[in-house]
C-alpha cells in the first residue's frame, strides 16, 4: 500500500511538473539559449521521479515474475524507434554538447511513457492520471488569466510566469507550447466529461474545459486554436453520428461554435493589421495571405458543423423533449 501511494505521488509530481517546469539546466549556454535551443542538461522532479519509480518497478520485476511484458512492449516500439534515430542524429550534429542536451529530454519523454505503459492497468490508474493533468490544466489556466490580468512576466521561488507583449505563456515557456500544452490536456478533460463517472470529476472536467479554452485564447497561438477548433469539430461530428447527444454535448457543441466563430473574428483583424507586413521579406506578397489561413479554416469548419448540426436538430430535438417527459 505505501508503495503505490508513493508511486501516485510521484506520478503526480510528473504531471504537475509539465507546465510548472521546476528544474535546472545543468552546462547551461545563454548563447544558445537565447536562440531557442535547450541551454543545458534539463534535470527536474520529473528526473527525480522517474529515478524513484524506475528503481521500485525494476525492484519489483525482479521479486516477481511479469507476463504482461509481452502485452504492452510492442506498443513502445514506435517512441523506442524515434529515440534510435535521435541518438544516431547525434553523429552528424554540428554541436553535439546541445543535441545530447535534447537527446537526454527526449529520452526522460519516453521514460515515462514507457513507464505507464507498463504500470497503468486499471480503470483507476487511468482515472486518476486524467484527474491530476485537469487539476494541472485548470491552475495553468488560473496562472494565464492573472498573467493576462497583470501584462507582465512574474518570478516566483523560481517559477517563471511569462508575457511576450499581449500573448501569454504562462510557465509552460512560449505561447505556442502553452496553446499545445492546454489542448492537448483539453481531449481528457472532455472525455471525462462526457463519461460516466461520479459527479465530482464531472465537475472538475467542466470546470477545467471551460478554463483552458479561455486561457487558449490568451495564448494567441494560431496552431494552437485551429488544433483545438478542428478536435472539437471533428469530435462533435462523431457525437452525432453516434447518437451520444445529451444535455453535456449540447453544451460542447455551443463551446464549439463561439470559439470557432471568435477564430474567424479574430483571425480577419490580424490579417487586417499585418497586411503591410512583407512574407518573408518578399516584396509585395502580404503576410496577411497567411494569417487569412486561420479565419478561413475556422469558417469552414464552422460551416461543416452548423450543417452538421441543422440535419441533426429534428432527433436533437426529439431526444430533448424526450428527456424533459422522462424527467416528469
Amino acid at each position: 500500500m505505501i508503495v503505490r501511494d508513493v508511486r501516485r505521488l510521484l506520478l503526480a509530481i510528473i504531471i504537475l511538473d509539465i507546465p510548472l517546469q521546476l528544474d535546472i539546466n545543468l552546462y547551461y549556454r545563454l548563447d544558445a539559449s537565447e536562440l531557442g535551443s535547450l541551454g543545458g542538461l534539463n534535470v527536474s522532479l520529473t528526473t527525480i521521479s522517474l529515478v524513484v519509480l524506475y528503481a521500485q518497478w525494476i525492484s519489483e520485476s525482479l521479486v516477481k515474475k511479469d507476463s504482461s511484458v509481452t502485452k504492452w512492449l510492442p506498443l513502445s516500439l514506435p517512441g523506442a524507434l524515434y529515440v534510435l534515430f535521435a541518438g544516431l542524429s547525434l553523429l552528424v550534429a554540428r554541436d553535439k554538447t546541445l543535441a545530447s542536451f535534447e537527446l537526454a529530454l527526449i529520452i526522460q519523454l519516453f521514460l515515462i511513457h514507457l513507464y505507464i505503459l507498463g504500470t497503468v492497468r486499471t480503470r483507476a490508474d487511468v482515472l486518476y492520471i486524467i484527474v491530476f493533468i485537469l487539476i494541472a490544466l485548470f491552475f495553468e489556466s488560473l496562472i494565464i488569466f492573472a498573467l493576462r490580468f497583470m501584462g507582465t512576466t512574474v518570478k516566483i521561488a523560481g517559477i517563471t510566469g511569462r508575457v511576450f507583449d499581449t500573448r501569454v505563456s504562462g510557465t509552460v515557456g512560449s505561447p505556442n507550447n502553452a496553446g499545445a500544452f492546454i489542448v492537448l490536456s483539453l481531449g481528457p478533460a472532455l472525455g471525462l466529461l462526457l463519461a460516466r463517472v461520479n459527479k465530482a470529476y464531472g465537475w472538475l472536467a467542466a470546470v477545467a474545459f471551460a478554463s483552458g479554452a479561455i486561457a487558449l485564447i490568451f495564448t494567441l497561438s494560431r496552431g494552437g486554436w485551429l488544433a483545438f477548433a478542428v478536435f472539437l469539430s471533428f469530435f462533435s461530428l462523431l457525437a452525432l453520428q453516434r447518437g451520444w447527444l445529451s444535455g453535456r454535448v449540447v453544451a460542447v457543441l455551443a463551446i464549439v461554435a463561439a470559439f470557432l466563430a471568435y477564430a474567424v473574428a479574430v483571425g480577419l483583424h490580424l490579417a487586417w493589421i499585418s497586411r503591410a507586413r512583407s512574407f518573408q521579406g518578399i516584396p509585395g506578397v502580404s503576410y496577411s495571405w497567411v494569417t487569412l489561413s486561420m479565419p478561413a479554416g475556422a469558417a469552414l469548419l464552422l460551416w461543416t458543423t452548423a450543417t452538421k448540426l441543422r440535419a441533426e436538430w429534428p432527433g436533437l430535438r426529439r431526444a430533448l423533449r424526450g428527456g424533459h417527459g422522462a424527467q416528469r
